[in-house]
């Protein structure tokens, strides 16, 4: 791992190193966070993609996650879609 590299030449402090990422990003940087939890003083994941799936009914782009998450196309009929989701697909959303 290149940190233990730059750790052995003495150019930077064990204590201070950090890894941060965004999207899919802070997806990569929770893997490295979980997977070698003693790399690194500190992780900041900015709107990590950690579970697709959940992320339906919690993003500003719940098409996309629905396709990714399930590999068919939106089906606008869906449960999901209805109420206040389907709001924010009308014409008279605010967005």
């Amino acid at each position: 791992m290149k940190t233990a590299f730059v750790l052995a030449t003495g150019w930077t402090d064990p204590k201070r190193v950090a890894i941060v990422g965004g999207s899919h990003g802070g997806f990569l940087t929770g893997h490295l966070l979980g997977q070698r939890p003693g790399a690194f003083a500190a992780g900041v994941l900015r709107n990590p993609v950690l579970d697709i799936s959940a992320m339906i009914h919690l993003s500003d782009i719940p098409d996309w996650c629905y396709v990714e998450a399930y590999g068919t196309e939106v089906c606008w009929s869906n449960d999901y879609f209805t109420g206040p989701a389907q709001l924010m697909f009308s014409d008279y959303a605010s967005i």
